[in-house]
């Protein structure tokens, strides 16, 4: 049995932006409010993950500034959108009361990227150190970072975890759009229809394509797709439609709807 097998995930990053100076200047005025943000956004952070896995097989940790959560087992690409959808609209909300109040800058981004991870922990007597590694980890961190390039787009996936939600949740369409694409001859309508039917897919998943992108530490080119605000809309039936298709079960499903209404009412 291997020491260290490599294990399918899909990893997502969370990172708070401003900060450093958010802290600093807090922390000069003696006002704890931007800790209580953080201990809240760990806690929203910690809280979905456990929600979005009813078998609990994820991993959570935190770099100080941000959260980094790796999703295991079956269908691990779902769950992780699942919880990439609602710490964006959550975290979203809790940043804009942080800012009417304060009068300050607080926003974030969110990357995910499926690929393997390996486990690493080591013990020395009552203390225990366990992580996990793997260039996925550098990818999702590195999509992440992009989200800054773009004025409203607060969200970014990769190319693999893309292909396995397609893949999962639209498998008929899928198979049809693989299969047209390799018989597909250059002519503009044709071409057109093709790229019509892909958009359409996408927008079910509420994104859109922003083409490839040169990421540090990545040796090709990678496609990225980012979440449209306009789709991603709580208020619109479309984005719980998205959410159903992703919970693990109908239950799940329920329980995501209850702690919505638990958090709305709060």
């Amino acid at each position: 049995m291997e020491k260290y097998p490599k294990i399918d995930s899909t990893v997502v990053i969370s990172d708070i932006r401003n900060f450093t100076h958010l802290f600093e200047v807090f922390q000069k005025n003696d006002n704890d409010d931007f800790l209580r943000f953080m201990e809240e956004y760990y806690s929203l952070g910690l809280k979905l993950a456990g929600l979005v896995s009813e078998d609990k097989s994820f991993y959570i940790t935190t770099a100080g500034d941000g959260i980094l959560v790796f999703f295991f087992e079956e269908h691990h690409e779902r769950r992780a959108y699942l919880y990439s959808l609602l710490l964006y609209q959550l975290t979203e909300k809790a940043c804009s009361a942080f800012n009417r109040k304060h009068g300050c800058e607080v926003s974030f981004g969110i990357g995910l990227e499926t690929g393997y991870v390996q486990k690493v922990s080591s013990t020395v007597g009552s203390e225990k150190i366990e992580t996990y590694l793997g260039s996925v980890i550098n990818i999702a961190a590195r999509i992440e970072g992009t989200t800054k390039n773009f004025n409203r787009t607060k969200l970014i996936i990769g190319e693999k975890v893309y292909r396995r939600l397609v893949q999962n949740l639209f498998e008929e369409e899928y198979k049809h759009l693989v299969e047209k694409s390799s018989s597909l001859r250059q002519e503009y309508d044709e071409v057109i229809e093709h790229h019509n039917e892909m958009n359409k897919l996408n927008q079910d998943l509420m994104l859109f394509y922003i083409f490839e992108h040169n990421l540090k530490g990545v040796d090709l080119p990678l496609p990225l797709f980012r979440l449209s605000p306009t789709l991603a809309d709580m208020d619109k039936t479309s984005f719980f439609d998205v959410i159903k298709k992703l919970a693990v079960s109908r239950e799940n499903y329920k329980s995501i709807l209850y702690f919505l209404e638990e958090i709305s009412a709060d």
